[in-house]
C-alpha cells in the first residue's frame, strides 16, 4: 500500500486527486487552492471522544490531511470513519511543522483560518460509496515524517516501564508516553480533553491504532478512538 506523500509529477489535474498529490501544492506556508480539484478519504479523527478539538484528520491510502473547524462538536457535523468528499477549490493549505492542515485562506497572523459550521457545508459532502478506510499495519521503525496524518496501526507494543501506572495526562496537560516494541521507542501524544485522560496507562503488550501527529518537533502516535 502505498503510504509516501511526495507525488511523482506536477501537472495540475482537475477533478479528484490523492491527498499526497495535494500536499505537492503546499510549497508556501500558506496557499491558496485555486484549481478545481477534490479530495475523497475517511474522516480517521475528531472530537468525538476529545482526541483533537476543532479538527478532523480526513485521510486516504496515500495520506492525511487536518481539517481545521470552528466547532465544539464536529463529530456531529461530520462522524468518525464518515466517507466525504472535500471540494478543495476556495480553500488554503499550510504547515504546521511538518504537517498539511487545510482552512479558509488566512486573514491574520495564522497559516489557515477555521471553516466555521455553515461553510463546511460548502466544501464537504458525505461519500456512501466505499468502504471506510483501513489503518495500515506498522512498525515504530518504518514510521517516518513521510506519515504524517497517516493513519496506521502497531501491533505487539507496550508502554515503557518506567511509566507504567501514570496516567494518560499529567497535571490537566498535552503529555507525551512512549511505546516501545522492545528494540523501538515512539512516542504518544494525548491531549487533555480526551475522554480517558485521567484514566491509567494499560499495561502488558497492546495494540495502539490512531494517526501520526507532528508534536514539539517529532512525530508522534495519537490514538482515534480509544484504540488501544
Amino acid at each position: 500500500m502505498a503510504m509516501g506523500c511526495t507525488p511523482t509529477h506536477h501537472t495540475t489535474p482537475r477533478g479528484e486527486v490523492s491527498i499526497a498529490w495535494l500536499h505537492s501544492l503546499c510549497q508556501e506556508r500558506s496557499q491558496l487552492i485555486t484549481d478545481d480539484l477534490y479530495i475523497c478519504g475517511t474522516v480517521v479523527a475528531n472530537d468525538k471522544l476529545g482526541e483533537i478539538t476543532k479538527a478532523l484528520v480526513l485521510a486516504d491510502q496515500t495520506g492525511g490531511v487536518e481539517l481545521k473547524i470552528d466547532s465544539d462538536d464536529v463529530d456531529g457535523l461530520v462522524g468518525l470513519n464518515t466517507n466525504v468528499r472535500l471540494r478543495c477549490s476556495g480553500l488554503a493549505l499550510g504547515r504546521e511543522g511538518h504537517k498539511v492542515v487545510m482552512g479558509l485562506a488566512p486573514k491574520a497572523d495564522f497559516t489557515v483560518e477555521r471553516i466555521g459550521e455553515q461553510e463546511l457545508l460548502n466544501y464537504l459532502a458525505v461519500s456512501l460509496t466505499d468502504e471506510p478506510l483501513r489503518a495500515t499495519e506498522m512498525t515504530i521503525r518504518e514510521l517516518t515524517a513521510e506519515h504524517l496524518l497517516c493513519y496506521v496501526s502497531l501491533g505487539d507494543v507496550h508502554f515503557v516501564e518506567e511509566e507504567l501506572h501514570q496516567r494518560w495526562c499529567l497535571d490537566n496537560e498535552t503529555t507525551i508516553h512512549h511505546l516501545t516494541d522492545g528494540c523501538d521507542t515512539l512516542r504518544v501524544v494525548t491531549a487533555p480533553t480526551a475522554e480517558y485522560a485521567s484514566s491509567a496507562l494499560p499495561s502488558g503488550v497492546i495494540r495502539c491504532t490512531g494517526i501520526v501527529d507532528w508534536v514539539e518537533g517529532d512525530i508522534a502516535l495519537r490514538i482515534t478512538n480509544k484504540q488501544f
